[in-house]
């Protein structure tokens, strides 16, 4: 399922030209926020995407992992919806 779930987000985030997602992304940072925490299966999931990801994004920005864990998820859910940036570079939470 969270596969399902990333690749349509990431299909639906990078739709669009070509040229300016490549203005876009350059020189930017994408997060992806983990909603558990640091050492598991997603935050490991979460690194090979980081880390292998930016290749295939115009731009090839840069991605790193930010763990928020508490709350039964409910911390990195409350980020995204309240305080995460609405410009496309945050990604989460994975779960």
């Amino acid at each position: 399922m969270q596969r399902i779930v990333m690749s349509a987000w990431l299909l639906l985030a990078f739709a669009g030209a070509a040229a300016s997602a490549d203005d876009f992304y350059k020189g930017k940072t994408i997060t992806i926020i983990n909603s558990t925490g640091n050492g598991g299966s997603y935050y490991n999931i979460a690194q090979a995407l980081a880390r292998h990801m930016p290749k295939y994004i115009p731009g090839n920005p840069a991605m790193i992992v930010k763990s928020m864990p508490g709350g039964g998820n409910v911390l990195a859910t409350n980020f995204m919806y309240v305080s995460a940036p609405k410009e496309r570079q945050v990604m989460g939470p994975m779960e």
